[in-house]
């Protein structure tokens, strides 16, 4: 999938996660959609990828947010670079796999969160943190199959376009 498309893809499903999570969320909790496109990047492109659209989708993550600067950027890089190490080293692609890295790096995602916030800023969070924490990760696994075939499918049209224009050009290039 060429970069520009993704980057329009990740545009637009933020646009999408931002506008309609006041009438998709269950207690004022929605998926990380683009939590699970970071894990799906590194699963897809391997580590250095994982770990630049980490960057990319955590940068955006912080501008549309109202959280604290840089939190997610520092973990979606880590998300990314992990799950492509993952990718080359142990994982096997599957389902499973795919809810279960989703899963623990979700979890990771909410402990550094608390941690951070603990430990840095001194702030202590809700008691109902965990509570809503762990509906978050059920959200974000619930997402996963969808978002990750949907994503799977748009990168095969555009990848087989691609192709096909570049064969077309080819032989223009030959009868010549």
């Amino acid at each position: 999938m060429p970069g520009i498309f993704f980057v329009g893809y990740l545009l637009s499903i933020a646009v999408f996660q931002t506008t309609f999570n006041r009438y998709l969320n269950i207690d004022q909790l929605f998926p990380d959609i683009l939590f699970v496109l970071t894990v799906y990047a590194g699963l897809e492109w391997g580590k250095t990828k994982g770990l630049k659209w980490g960057i990319f989708i955590g940068l955006l993550q912080d501008s549309i947010s109202y959280g604290y600067l840089g939190m997610q950027t520092f973990v979606n890089a880590l998300t990314g670079f992990s799950c492509g190490f993952l990718r080359e080293h142990f994982v096997y692609e599957s389902t499973a796999v795919r809810w279960t890295l989703v899963l623990i790096f979700s979890l990771l995602n909410g402990l550094i969160f608390y941690g951070l916030t603990r430990a840095v800023l001194q702030v202590d969070l809700s008691p109902g943190f965990l509570n809503r924490f762990l509906v978050q990760l059920f959200l974000n696994v619930l997402v996963t199959t969808p978002v990750m075939a949907f994503t799977t499918f748009l990168r095969q049209k555009v990848d087989s376009r691609n192709k096909i224009g570049y064969q077309k050009h080819e032989t223009f290039r030959l009868e010549r």
